[in-house]
């Protein structure tokens, strides 16, 4: 008798199931791990022990009962009345996949199996049976974190045959005990109301109160924005699904009027659109003011919106100042203060009709009484004025710009010793109370003598159309605050008009990049925006969530960016041409013959970059400081590898080729880059070290430095000496001091500080120098969430050096810093280094290249002597023993300041020889101070430069030497991620020695103090810091970046807030594209070269500018300027 199937099902409680039809199987599985189960049928009852199956037949029943709390599975069968049994298994799914994996739980998903008769499938975890569904997902809950799993789906029909299964490996997550991140609209002051939204970085619940009572998860839970009419105080933290709690968040908003102490004249010009009377009463004593020469055709002037009364050129408005009651309330002498606001403001702010008391633009005139008994006129004015972050700008820098749809207030204040300031918005004049002049006996009342007249055009001032907002006057010398807050207050009337997008026509090849600046106008809700970037045809060209453009393949499309403020949106589109010659090269000055290729790298990960460099190569002199070099650079598939200025990018698996052409294409050189995913492998719990400070009698407290500086070095050489992977310290407060000790990291270690604070002590140190960490001949060391504060607080510029040092970093390989702060530090802070002859540790040989071994000549390729290429071709005759070195060398006159004092040729080709003088290896056109690796059965070598004459000079110290072959010890392929640096004495940052670093995604603030009193500065290494890349970094100091010297570096995707970016002409082959820098910083933003350097696709905004130029006067060579948008 053959039986089928007829039901499934599954349970974990009491159950009975009844047919029509007579069955006579039934098969039962208990998945308990402990608990019987019972089932009846026809009376008899049958225990079915845990984890067993019962399989029978009985004779034919219709009713079955189970009688359980404990999962089981169960089928039911009954005969077979057909011809022929249906035995085939169904096939099997597709497409099993993973998603959503935490620490304990993931979702399985799969496409469904191609058989028609399938009605479930069955799910296994490691070989054991999970459940039964009937759709094609799962999610999988109770795991536990960083575990393998092995997951097998089975396809089961409606008569009972099964598919062998489809498998899948995955290894769930580590466990999240990471807090959310919070964001909360910023605090300050409003006007009328203040909408307060909040987001998290992740699934989260956000708790909050506003009446200054500390919030907890029985506090309202926030589900939309909402607004504020009165000054309040917000405190708010926020719980995801793990657990995690930030913590709590106090923003305060402060509703402000304008000050109403001393005021004895407010004409408020607002809300009137439509209005055309032409006169106006002001709000303190209804003193009526007239307009002149006002039409109020509904556009030109007048009325014509809310925001205040449009005047032309030659309107204005009087006031009757010199009538009851203006001229008995009104005296200059002793304290007194005027305060015009409007927008689009320029020219003329007011004059007495008898024009003795005047202003415009950043000045004010009026008359006073001299000591004689004549009249004299005193001038009231500034060039520059410093705002509330102490930031100095000129006058046509402070005042916002017309067209800018921001507001204005121009404050002239009679101090209360007669002495007097002026301000523009927040902004005071920087050459302090400007003082009475020596005859001064008092002021001459003019105000209160003539009629006054805004706007008032004198002598031509006036340029364009003016908006009056309002005009105040205060009988009284307002404070500094008070000034500042009628500004803000008028600054929070402000309404959102649109969004300003630059550029808004861009031209790309495929692989190339532009990125989008998208601003408020006004300016100041550009951080309040929600920015969304969407491509009309992502076949074309991409865009990502920063507005960062990539071409794709040839085509036209445009792409919108909407822009969401509170109930507002705004849209705008960007015209994208992808192909076509974007720009045309420039035509070199020499006949070019061929091309070298002198730095590369044949390998990347996915989302790396690297900085490569090519030279084209002329006849009779190969190449010369003061030749052009115009390169071009491709990729042979931009989905792969893409390029941009010499600057690659590996973007998914695969190979390509990257070619470098002359200007005309002519010539080539090519090599190929291999990408591969960029996977970080995951370590088992035997391989992660938890540190229990009890053990190293570490304090978390922030108390004892000499125990905790000790214990985390002994820490840290157990978890190295027993060959962990990685080092977990708890989160806490450690107290560390110099003075104990250096805390040298080992090799190959992840350090983990869980998010601690390590506050560096002061000490006797503090003025003398110390080396705090000190990263050295090491490999593979990471060091991540730790928060590193100097004792900049305990003490002064002069009490410290620039030699407090909270990292230094150099001879090492592949180590860097992630997720940490850097903050307080009296000195340098974070500084690499570079060691002359030395090697991961090891001392290694110096090589001096004596300018009396050169003779005419060339070595070819194949090592052979060559003299029919004598004219400048110079070859070194002597065999140079290079047996001494590390695994790789540069050559370069590395002594003191570097340079190129005594050898000209840039490039140079080198041929290594094994101890029997057999040739091995030709370099060939490398270039000076780059590092190159030596063949490791290298015994000899000798080289080739290319000038026009032998050199002529060399150091008399080293048998006249014009450069030395060495291994410098430098750091290496090194990182420095997501972190903050800030209120630093000196420097951020101090790059002092290293090539290939990637300093990516980083906060720069605050830092200066000493010199060189800048974010980030590349310095003391000179020319032998290459390939550096600064990308994706935000710099917010006065001075945020300096390249003093160095080859191939670049930055690219920065964003610079009023913070400048310095390139000495020393620099070489620089590429700085893709930056935004927004607003003026110390000074003009200035890029100089001395060899050809790209200056690409930069925005800079809000008074913003730049120069460039170059080193050697009447040199081919410079720095390329390509679609850089200036906007005002």
């Amino acid at each position: 008798m053959i039986l089928v199937v007829k039901d499934f099902f599954i349970g974990s409680s009491n159950m009975t199931k009844t047919y029509e039809e007579e069955m006579m199987g039934f098969k039962i599985t208990n998945d308990d791990d402990s608990t019987d189960l019972t089932f009846t049928i026809h009376g008899i009852t049958i225990s079915i022990k845990a984890k067993e199956t019962f399989d029978g037949k009985f004779t034919p029943f219709k009713t079955v009962t189970i009688q359980s709390n404990v999962p089981y599975r169960a089928t039911v069968s009954a005969p077979f009345n057909g011809t022929e049994h249906d035995t085939t298994p169904p096939d099997e799914v597709t497409d099993l996949s993973v998603s959503n994996v935490t620490a304990s739980s993931l979702t399985l998903s799969w496409s469904p199996s191609s058989s028609n008769d399938v009605v479930e499938y069955d799910i296994y975890q490691n070989g054991e049976f999970l459940a039964s569904v009937s759709n094609t997902s799962m999610e999988v809950t109770g795991l536990t974190q960083q575990t393998e799993y092995r997951f097998r789906v089975v396809a089961r029909d409606s008569a009972g045959n099964q598919s062998t299964g489809t498998e899948l490996i995955f290894t769930t997550a580590a466990e999240d005990t990471t807090p959310p991140n919070l964001s909360i609209t910023s605090g300050g002051t409003f006007s009328e109301t203040k909408t307060i939204s909040m987001t998290t970085d992740e699934s989260a619940n956000i708790y909050y109160t506003i009446d200054g009572t500390e919030p907890s998860t029985s506090s309202p839970v926030y589900s939309e924005a909402f607004t504020l009419t009165e000054t309040t105080t917000v405190k708010a933290f926020a719980k995801d699904t793990a657990g995690n709690e930030s913590s709590i968040q106090t923003v305060t908003y402060t509703k402000i009027g304008i000050v109403t102490d001393g005021l004895i004249l407010h004409y408020d010009f607002t809300n009137k659109a439509g209005v055309t009377s032409n006169t106006i009463s002001d709000k303190v004593n209804n003193i009526e003011a007239t307009l002149i020469g006002v039409t109020h055709d509904g556009s030109t002037d007048g009325y014509v919106d809310n925001k205040g009364l449009l005047l032309q050129i030659q309107d204005y408005v009087q006031i009757t100042t010199n009538t009851s009651p203006l001229n008995q309330l009104i005296e200059l002498n002793g304290g007194f203060t005027i305060q015009m606001i409007s927008y689009d403001t320029n020219g003329s702010h007011w004059k007495t009709e008898d024009g003795k008391f005047t202003s415009a633009k950043s000045g004010s005139f009026t008359k006073y009484q001299k000591t004689d008994g004549s009249e004299g006129t005193r001038s009231i004015d500034s060039f520059w004025f410093v705002d509330n972050n102490g930031n100095s700008q000129s006058y046509q820098e402070s005042v916002n710009p017309i067209g800018s749809n921001a507001v204005n207030v121009f404050t002239l204040r009679i101090n209360e010793d007669n002495t007097a300031s002026i301000f523009i918005n927040d902004a005071i004049n920087q050459n302090g109370p400007r003082p009475v002049p020596s005859d001064f006996v008092s002021y001459i009342n003019s105000i209160a003598l003539s009629p006054l007249q805004l706007r008032r055009n004198y002598v031509g001032h006036n340029t364009a159309p003016e908006k009056l907002v309002a005009f105040v006057i205060y009988n009284r010398e307002l404070t500094d605050n008070e000034v500042k807050n009628n500004y803000h207050f008028y600054q929070n009337k402000e309404t959102l008009e649109g969004i300003l997008v630059n550029p808004s026509n861009v031209q790309l090849n495929a692989g190339e990049s532009q990125r989008l600046s998208v601003q408020g106008s006004p300016y100041r809700f550009t951080e309040l925006l929600s920015i969304t970037f969407q491509s009309g045809n992502e076949g074309f060209v991409s865009v990502d969530d920063n507005g960062i453009l990539t071409g794709i393949a040839d085509g036209e499309t445009i792409v919108s960016i909407t822009a969401i403020y509170e109930n507002q949106t705004f849209t705008e589109y960007v015209n994208v041409t992808v192909g076509g010659q974007v720009v045309s090269p420039p035509s070199s000055s020499r006949n070019i013959v061929g091309m070298s290729i002198n730095r590369k790298t044949h390998n990347l990960k996915v989302g790396e970059s690297f900085v490569v460099m090519a030279t084209a190569l002329s006849s009779g002199l190969l190449y010369d400081i003061f030749y052009d070099n115009i390169v071009i650079w491709e990729s042979s598939d931009p989905s792969i590898a893409r390029v941009q200025y010499g600057v690659v990018e590996g973007v998914s698996p695969g190979t390509v080729t990257l070619t470098a052409y002359d200007a005309t294409r002519t010539y080539s050189e090519s090599f190929n880059i291999t990408v591969v995913n960029n996977t970080e492998k995951s370590l088992s719990e035997t391989e992660i070290y938890h540190v229990h400070p009890m053990d190293y009698s570490i304090k978390l407290d922030n108390k004892d430095s000499t125990n905790t500086t000790q214990g985390i070095q002994n820490a840290l050489d157990y978890a190295a000496s027993n060959g962990y992977k990685k080092i977990v310290f708890p989160k806490g407060t450690y107290l560390i001091s110099p003075a104990v000790r250096t805390i040298y990291p080992p090799s190959d270690l992840i350090i983990d500080f869980g998010d601690s604070t390590l506050n560096i002590e002061l000490s006797e140190l503090t003025d003398k120098g110390y080396k705090m960490f000190y990263f050295t001949n090491i490999k593979n060391t990471k060091l991540m969430r730790a928060h590193v504060y100097g004792e900049r607080d305990s003490t002064t510029i002069q009490n410290s050096v620039e030699g407090c040092l909270s990292v230094l970093i150099d001879d090492c390989l592949n180590t860097g810093f992630e997720s940490c702060t850097f903050s307080k530090s009296p000195g340098f802070n974070v500084i690499t280094g570079t060691l002359r002859n030395r090697y991961m540790g090891k001392t290694t040989q110096s090589i001096s290249v004596s300018r009396y071994n050169f003779e005419p000549g060339n070595i070819d390729e194949n090592g052979n002597i060559d003299n029919s290429k004598t004219a400048n071709y110079y070859r070194y005759n002597q065999y140079m023993d290079v047996s001494g070195l590390g695994e790789y060398y540069l050559l370069g006159y590395t002594q003191g300041y570097h340079g190129y004092p005594h050898l000209r040729s840039r490039l140079y080709s080198i041929h290594f020889y094994d101890s029997h003088y057999n040739h091995l290896e030709a370099q060939m056109y490398n270039l000076q101070y780059y590092n190159y690796p030596k063949p490791s059965n290298a015994k000899y070598a000798k080289i080739v430069i290319y000038q026009e004459t032998t050199p002529s000079s060399g150091d008399t110290d080293f048998n006249g030497a014009v450069a030395f072959i060495r291994t410098m010890g430098m750091p290496r392929n090194c990182y420095i991620r997501n972190c903050t640096f800030e209120n630093n004495f000196s420097t951020g940052l101090a790059m002092t020695g290293g090539q290939n670093w990637m300093i990516e995604g980083n906060s720069f603030s605050n830092n200066g103090g000493r010199m060189p009193s800048c974010d980030v500065d590349w310095e003391d290494g000179w020319e032998h810091m290459v390939g550096d890349i600064l990308m994706n970094n935000t710099f917010n100091s006065k001075i945020g970046v300096i390249f003093s010297a160095g080859g191939s570096l670049a930055a690219v995707n920065n964003t610079f807030n009023k913070s400048t970016m310095t390139v000495w002409s020393r620099t070489q082959n620089f590429r700085i594209f893709n930056n935004v820098f927004d607003g003026k910083g110390s000074f003009t933003n200035d890029f100089k070269t001395q060899g050809d350097s790209v200056l690409a696709r930069n925005i800079l905004t809000n008074s913003a500018s730049y120069s460039t130029g170059i080193h050697h006067s009447g040199a081919s060579y410079k720095v390329y300027d390509i679609f850089n948008n200036i906007v005002i």
